[in-house]
């Protein structure tokens, strides 16, 4: 994986993050130590289960879907923008997929099913679902997601305080300063 295909892929995540809500609390680019981390870089981002105040049990589900959405989000960038396949084998987003098992494991229901054990064909079809909805949330925010990677291979690191400065700043309207216009003379004369 190349540097900027680590920016995009970690752009996606944090990007994501953002646009669903939910709260990124760092961004790094860890590709100089892939051989000792083994990952080309890493999002860190608010447990879903216990990082927010949920009002019910549907809405920590709800923040978990997010979540997952969120951790697809970067194969998904990586597919859109630089066409990298999208599929559930795919080394690069092992982890991504690890954390959507843990989400199971730690009670978040899969919709649709009934049975089985945590990370079985259910799990890996829910996966393959939540890839196909990151892939359509990517188009929506490219912009945004290639922006943050450009910074991200700039600085290596940011906090999420960064991120959520950043993507506020290129989300605003651009303000214009188009002179006033001057009101009709009240004579019907110009």
């Amino acid at each position: 994986m190349t540097l900027d295909q680590a920016a995009i892929h970690e752009a996606g995540h944090a990007v994501a993050d953002y646009v669903l809500g939910l709260r990124c609390e760092s961004v790094e680019l860890t590709h100089h130590e892939v051989e000792q981390v083994e990952d080309h870089g890493q999002v860190m981002s608010a447990n879903p289960q216990y990082g927010y105040k949920h009002d019910s049990k549907k809405a920590m589900n709800d923040t978990m879907r997010d979540a997952s959405i969120a951790c697809c989000a970067g194969l998904a960038a990586e597919h859109v923008i630089c066409g990298v396949p999208l599929e559930v084998d795919n080394l690069n987003a092992r982890a991504d997929f690890a954390n959507i098992i843990d989400f199971e494991l730690r009670g978040m229901p899969i919709p649709g099913k009934r049975r089985g054990c945590v990370g079985d064909e259910g799990t890996w079809n829910y996966i393959e679902k939540t890839l196909r909805k990151a892939r359509t949330l990517v188009p929506q925010h490219q912009d945004l997601i290639r922006k943050l990677a450009d910074v991200l291979v700039e600085r290596k690191k940011l906090s999420g305080e960064e991120v959520k400065l950043l993507l506020d700043e290129w989300r605003r309207p651009a303000v214009t300063t188009e002179p006033e216009a001057k009101p009709a003379p009240k004579n019907g004369k110009g």
